[in-house]
C-alpha cells in the first residue's frame, strides 16, 4: 500500500490488512472457520435460532485455524436484519454520519442541524384560538387516486372503516368531539381562513386528537351514474405551498367546525 491510499489504513501491507481482518473475526460471535458440510448445517441451524458456539481460541489461534482450514464463513446471514446494512460495531446504522453533518454545516450558513435550510412560510398562519383543529385530507383506497369513476357500487362501499357512503364525511376523535360539543352524524361546515366545505361528522377512535380526517375525490361526478353528495376538502387549503419543497401544503391547514 502506498500513496494516498496508505494513509487510510493502519496496515502497511496487504498481508497485514488481511491478518488484521482475520484476527478480528475471532470476536465476531458468529460464523466459523471452514468445516465439513454436516458441521456447516449444524452451525447454520444454531445461528438461525440466535445461538453461537464459542471457538475457545485466542486471536492468533483463530487466525491460524482460518489459514489451515482455508477460510472463514458465516453459515447464517439474515438479509432482512437491520444490522446487515451496517459495518459498525453492534450493528448500528448512521443514517446521517456525524462527519457528513459537520462537513455540510461548515460549508453553508443557515442549515438546520447541518442538514438543509428551512424557508419561512410565505404568510402568517391562522390563529389556533380561532381555528383549533388541523385538517388532514387523505386518499380513500376505494377511489384510488381520486380519479376513479364514481360507480354506484364504489359509492356504496367507500367508507370501509366508518361505514359512510355517497357523501363526504369528516373523522374526528371522540374526545375531541366531546371537547367541542360535536356529535356523530351531525352535518357541519369545516372552515379555514381561505375556504370551507360541508361534511357529515363521524366519531372515529382512529383519528388523532385535535385533527379532522377528510377524504378527497368525492366531489367529482360521472354522467349517468348519479350524483354523489361530496365536497372537496382541498378548497380549505387553497394555494398554500410547503416552503421547503414548494409542493402543495396539505397538512398545515387549521380549521374550525360549525353547524351547517
Amino acid at each position: 500500500l502506498g500513496g494516498d491510499l496508505a494513509g487510510s489504513f493502519a496496515a502497511k501491507t496487504v498481508e497485514e490488512l488481511v491478518r488484521e481482518r482475520g484476527t478480528s473475526l475471532s470476536s465476531a460471535q458468529r460464523g466459523n472457520v471452514f468445516v465439513s458440510r454436516f458441521k456447516r448445517q449444524e452451525l447454520r441451524e444454531l445461528e438461525a435460532r440466535g445461538w453461537w458456539l464459542p471457538h475457545g481460541l485466542s486471536k492468533e489461534g483463530f487466525w491460524t485455524a482460518i489459514r489451515e482450514s482455508g477460510g472463514w464463513f458465516d453459515p447464517y446471514y439474515d438479509y432482512f436484519h437491520w444490522s446487515a446494512a451496517s459495518n459498525l460495531p453492534g450493528g448500528k446504522v448512521n443514517l446521517f454520519p456525524a462527519e457528513a453533518r459537520r462537513a455540510i454545516a461548515s460549508a453553508l450558513p443557515g442549515l438546520v442541524e447541518g442538514f438543509f435550510p428551512l424557508a419561512q412560510a410565505s404568510g402568517p398562519s391562522a390563529p389556533e384560538e380561532e381555528f383549533p383543529l388541523k385538517l388532514v385530507p387523505y386518499r380513500v383506497m376505494t377511489l384510488a387516486s381520486g380519479g376513479t369513476s364514481l360507480m354506484p357500487w364504489l359509492l356504496e362501499n367507500i367508507g370501509v372503516l366508518t361505514g359512510d357512503a355517497w357523501e363526504t364525511w369528516a373523522e374526528i376523535n371522540p374526545e375531541t368531539a366531546h371537547e367541542f360539543g360535536l356529535s356523530s352524524g351531525q352535518l357541519v361546515r369545516i372552515e379555514s381562513s381561505v375556504g370551507g366545505f360541508t361534511a357529515r361528522l363521524r366519531l372515529f377512535p382512529g383519528a388523532q386528537p385535535g385533527a379532522l380526517n377528510v377524504p378527497y375525490g368525492l366531489h367529482t361526478a360521472v354522467e349517468g351514474w348519479g350524483q354523489a353528495q361530496g365536497a372537496n376538502p382541498l378548497v380549505a387549503i387553497g394555494a398554500a405551498r410547503d416552503p421547503s419543497t414548494d409542493l402543495p401544503d396539505w397538512y398545515s391547514t387549521r380549521v374550525r367546525v360549525v353547524p351547517a
